[in-house]
């Protein structure tokens, strides 16, 4: 079951993609994350696997929610994660504390480094990259929406005006300059 993928508006040829599914003999869902430089396809050496390449916790633990990519460099990319972080170095009240839940990489997948400071331990249901901007990402969580860019030492809530609320999708309108958040149970 394909969970999430990425193309590089740089590079439409590089593509990344996550995947989860059961294997025969196996109750537990895998997870798979591929890359390709081609633009696709279904020959055996089209997607290079770079499962081995996530954090262990990602791999062991969470699903891979969403993938960003740089609009302007096809190997800087984010991962959101799902699952819950709670624990005693996590605590879900203001400050925010969350670890493992966004992770970035420099090099097109084969390294990690966690980018999470701020953020609650939930999981991130979605994630948009702002174009034009100094690395401007917002997360769609279960208690609404975050924001970090280039210049931030850690992730914000952009709440302002919204009620604490899950948040499902999460799209920017160029056009109007407006993030648009779609909501559990209260529409956009």
């Amino acid at each position: 079951k394909m969970r999430c993928f990425a193309s590089a508006p740089s590079n439409p040829s590089v593509i990344y993609a996550c995947l989860t599914g059961q294997t025969w003999g196996n109750t537990d869902a895998e997870k798979f994350f591929f890359r390709t430089t081609i633009g696709g396809g279904t020959g055996p050496n089209d997607w290079s696997n770079f499962t081995t390449y996530l954090p262990q916790d990602v791999i062991d633990y969470f699903s891979i929610n969403a993938i960003v990519v740089d609009p302007n460099d096809p190997n800087r990319l984010w991962i959101g994660c799902g699952g819950y972080s709670a624990n005693e170095y996590s605590p879900i009240p203001a400050p925010y504390n969350g670890d493992r839940r966004v992770y970035a990489s420099e090099d097109g997948g084969q390294t990690w480094t966690d980018y999470s400071t701020g953020l609650p331990g939930l999981a991130i249901n979605d994630m948009v990259y702002q174009r034009g901007s100094d690395d401007a990402i917002y997360v769609a969580t279960d208690v609404g929406v975050f924001y970090r860019d280039h210049n931030m030492s850690q992730w914000e809530c952009f709440n302002t005006g919204m009620p604490t609320m899950i948040v499902n999708d999460l799209d920017v309108d160029y056009c109007s300059r407006t993030l648009y958040a779609g909501a559990q149970g209260r529409g956009l």
